[in-house]
C-alpha cells in the first residue's frame, strides 16, 4: 500500500470485513514517511453523510494542495460519492496522497460505472489491494494495537492461540 501511495499518490484497499483495513490505514498514517504530515480522516459510515458531502468536497479542494494524506473509509457505502471525490482529487493536480478503503461486497445492481468500486477494484494501472492477512498478521494487529491502547508499561496482552487466530 505504501509503494502504491508512493508510486502513484494514492491506493484502494478492498478487502472481507473485518480484516484490519482501517487498522492498517491509520497505522500507515502514524508511521514513518507520514507521520510529519497531517493526516485527515472521513469515514463515509457517518449518520449524516449526505449533509457532509458538500463539505467533503469543499475540504477535499482545500487539502489536495497541501502535503496531506487524505484517507476515505467506507468507500462501499457510497461508492459514487468516492468516486466523484476520487475524480476531484485526481484532476488538482495536487501533493497530498489518497488512501480509500472500502469493503468487498456482494454484487449491486448498477446503472453507471460510478455507482460501484469495480472502477478501483479493475483499475488498469493501479488495481485494489487485497489485504488477505495470514493468522500471523492477525496476531501482530493485536500486539500492536495491545501496544498502542496499553503502552509500553503494561503487561503484554497474550496473543490468542494459532487455532483461533485461524479462525478469526
Amino acid at each position: 500500500v505504501r509503494s502504491r501511495l508512493d508510486v502513484h499518490r494514492w491506493a484502494f484497499i478492498l478487502d472481507l470485513t473485518s480484516i484490519g483495513k482501517t487498522t492498517l490505514g491509520l497505522r500507515i498514517a502514524t508511521g514513518s514517511g507520514y507521520c510529519d504530515h497531517p493526516t485527515f480522516y472521513f469515514d463515509f459510515d457517518m449518520p449524516n453523510i449526505m449533509d457532509m458531502e458538500t463539505k467533503a468536497s469543499d475540504a477535499m479542494q482545500r487539502l489536495s494542495h497541501t502535503t496531506s494524506l487524505l484517507i476515505l473509509d467506507n468507500t462501499h457505502l457510497r461508492p459514487e460519492f468516492a468516486r466523484r471525490l476520487w475524480d476531484q482529487w485526481r484532476n488538482r493536480q495536487c501533493e497530498s496522497k489518497l488512501l480509500l478503503i472500502g469493503t468487498l461486497s456482494q454484487p449491486t445492481v448498477t446503472s453507471t460505472p460510478a455507482q460501484d468500486l469495480a472502477f478501483f477494484e479493475n483499475h488498469p494501472v493501479n488495481p485494489a489491494v487485497q489485504l488477505q492477512p495470514i493468522p500471523e498478521d492477525l496476531g501482530s494487529i493485536i500486539k500492536h494495537l495491545d501496544h498502542r491502547v496499553g503502552g509500553t508499561r503494561a503487561t503484554p496482552l497474550p496473543v490468542p492461540p494459532q487455532h483461533v487466530l485461524e479462525r478469526w
